[in-house]
């Protein structure tokens, strides 16, 4: 296999959600064997993939920002990254060194309690294609972590989708901010 086929075959195996080559090796070799008579081997294709990396990431922004000017839309959401147990919430000492880097308190809605850690959030848009991503403080919202994000250009009118964390669990449009 040449490197265009390493290439396209990692950005195949992403655009699936297949992140275990196990998975991809067994597919291709039962399902699609007669497509690939030049199938190297598992680990192989591994190292491979990893060595052609960089240009993997480059062919993948390049067809996600040309996706990216067909959507008129962006969802956004967060999960918890939880670190610390809440028992723990007065003794702990780690990521402390810095408050940069400290983690802090926040509200789970999704698990309906307190935790302590960091927040991953993610701004995708309605063609499913994920823009931006970051990871925060707990105690971030999400309409916090928009403003300091540029999510929209400037020439641009865009629609941002995203929860508010009340009873019930409910989303807004949040196209009015800056």
């Amino acid at each position: 296999m040449n490197d265009l086929e390493i290439v396209s075959l990692a950005c195949c195996m992403e655009a699936l959600s297949i992140d275990s080559e196990n998975l991809l090796w067994s597919k291709l070799k039962k399902d699609y064997a007669s497509y690939f008579p030049n199938l190297i081997d598992r680990s192989r294709f591994n190292r491979r993939r990893k060595r052609l990396a960089p240009f993997i990431i480059e062919v993948q922004e390049h067809i996600s920002s040309k996706l990216a000017n067909q959507s008129q839309a962006m969802i956004v959401d967060s999960i918890p990254v939880p670190v610390v147990k809440m028992a723990r919430e007065k003794r702990f000492k780690s990521f402390r060194k810095s408050y940069e880097t400290a983690p802090a308190k926040g509200w789970s809605a999704v698990n309906k309690g307190w935790f302590i850690g960091y927040k991953l959030h993610v701004i995708i848009f309605d063609n499913g294609v994920v823009q931006q991503s970051g990871i925060t403080k707990a105690n971030v919202h999400d309409i916090n972590f928009l403003k300091q994000v540029k999510i929209c250009q400037q020439k641009r009118r865009c629609l941002a989708i995203g929860p508010i964390y009340q009873r019930p669990y409910k989303w807004i449009y949040l196209n009015s901010i800056k």
